[in-house]
């Protein structure tokens, strides 16, 4: 169907800085344009097999994050534990971020942290997270009693519309946890896509892939330390399961 799509965040990181997957991370990441995005997420109703499960705000009434999700129908021994009961399945799964096109301004930043904002609220509506050990966590969920999963996805979907322009300057990944500055990029670095080596096949990357990484993560070829390589998303080994 001709969607674009381009490797973003750790995946693109690793396909530059490792030739394939960080050795401490645990998933995919890519992400489409917002035209390009609602047309794969139309089309992956329609056409994904049983092998395959779209977990989104459209699939999913308990969908936890600002972003789809690619998921295998077939069970691992890799699973998430704590997306039991909210997941359509919990086998790893390839992260789907829509990208907006926008104008770096105030309005933009507070549109980020707005988003930002119903995130949390969302995941403990959900049940992603249960850390209410903080003051500030205790009341959002309280607030969150008072609102069901579909307002709160009606309102992520809602607010980047009102800051999004046709004649763009700027793109931005509202689904990312990085502060705003490290998720605005200039228009031009995905104005087209160029392809690089990802394990044993080629992926597509941001024209500007290099000024993309040197925003996100700033010197981005040098190692985090030691403390800090670690996975992020707790998968569960199954050792007693059976292929």
């Amino acid at each position: 169907h001709n969607i674009e799509y381009f490797c973003i965040e750790g995946t693109l990181l690793g396909a530059v800085r490792h030739n394939g997957f960080i050795p401490w991370d645990d998933d995919i990441d890519v992400c489409m344009k917002r035209e390009e995005y609602d047309r794969f997420i139309a089309l992956a109703q329609e056409h994904f097999n049983k092998d395959y499960i779209l977990d989104s705000f459209e699939t999913n009434k308990k969908h936890w994050t600002v972003c789809a999700k690619l998921q295998m129908a077939k069970e691992t021994r890799f699973k998430i534990k704590r997306l039991q009961n909210i997941a359509l399945s919990i086998s790893p799964s390839i992260d789907i971020f829509p990208i907006d096109a926008v104008n770096d301004t105030k309005k933009t930043q507070k549109a980020y942290e707005s988003v930002r904002f119903l995130k949390i609220l969302l995941w403990l509506k959900t049940g992603y997270t249960h850390d209410y050990a903080s003051i500030k966590y205790s009341i959002l969920k309280f607030v969150s009693l008072f609102m069901t999963t579909k307002f709160i996805h009606n309102r992520i979907n809602t607010i980047p519309k009102k800051v999004s322009i046709k004649d763009n300057q700027k793109y931005i990944n509202f689904g990312s946890l990085y502060p705003y500055k490290k998720e605005i990029f200039d228009a031009e670095w995905f104005k087209s896509s160029t392809k690089i080596k990802f394990c044993d096949i080629d992926v597509s990357v941001p024209k500007g892939y290099e000024e993309v990484l040197a925003t996100t993560y700033g010197n981005y070829n040098d190692l985090p330390p030691f403390s800090r390589r670690f996975p992020k998303h707790s998968y569960f080994v199954d050792s007693n399961f059976d292929k």
